[in-house]
């Protein structure tokens, strides 16, 4: 395998949409449960090259190996995920997606998906643009995706079904209120009904631990701060 010091990570633009559609189209061909990725299609990718986000693209000198996308989402989006957790029509206008991520099979163990996500995180903080909350959907049991959501600080607001009936979990963070959670109770991931009544008391997921040979998420109280005290 070659160092990882040779990717680099740089934006995409619109002419790499072939680039970006092969690289999807690859990686879902080779997906054993091809439930865990809701692709995008052409005109959803154009669409987010052309200001309705950011795709990064990561490369092996010109090749690109892996990508994902942040999506500036519409409010008349009857799927919005703002609304899935409970946020108000004004919270809305503030809420970012972190979009699909995909890496080529050849190219997994390099942690481009995290180097991925730290670049456009990092990005995101440095714009001007006033985008409060990020919100994303990973399926149970897609462990790579649980977790870099977690080491971001990332947590489960709900657990519902999204894309035609697929089962996901909604991710939130709050980049003006973090995070401090309680440790109330784990629940093996198998178990959906626990999980979305511990989600429905007001808990929320903020680790995923292994337990002998059980996934499971710890699901707390959700205790927010004012950022900075």
């Amino acid at each position: 395998m070659r160092n990882n010091n040779t990717f680099h990570i740089r934006l995409l633009e619109l002419q790499e949409l072939a680039s970006i559609m092969k690289v999807q189209e690859q990686t879902y061909s080779q997906l054993r449960d091809k439930v865990r990725l809701s692709t995008l299609d052409q005109q959803e990718v154009i669409h987010i090259l052309a200001g309705a986000g950011w795709f990064a693209g990561a490369f092996l000198d010109t090749k690109l190996v892996a990508f994902r996308a942040f999506l500036i989402p519409q409010l008349d989006d009857i799927d919005h995920l703002g609304k899935d957790i409970g946020l108000t029509t004004k919270e809305q206008t503030s809420v970012i997606y972190q979009e699909i991520t995909v890496v080529l099979p050849e190219y997994r163990g390099h942690g481009l998906q995290r180097k991925l996500g730290e670049w456009l995180m990092d990005m995101l903080i440095r714009s001007k643009d006033s985008y409060r909350f990020i919100c994303s959907t990973v399926a149970p049991f897609n462990i790579p995706s649980l977790k870099d959501k977690f080491a971001q600080g990332m947590h489960i607001a709900t657990l519902k079904e999204k894309y035609e009936g697929k089962l996901r979990y909604v991710f939130l963070k709050d980049l003006q209120q973090p995070l401090h959670p309680s440790y109330d109770k784990w629940i093996v991931m198998a178990d959906i009904n626990a999980q979305q009544d511990a989600l429905k008391q007001g808990k929320v997921g903020h680790e995923l631990v292994k337990q002998g040979e059980e996934y499971g998420i710890w699901y707390g109280k959700y205790n927010r701060s004012i950022k900075g005290d």
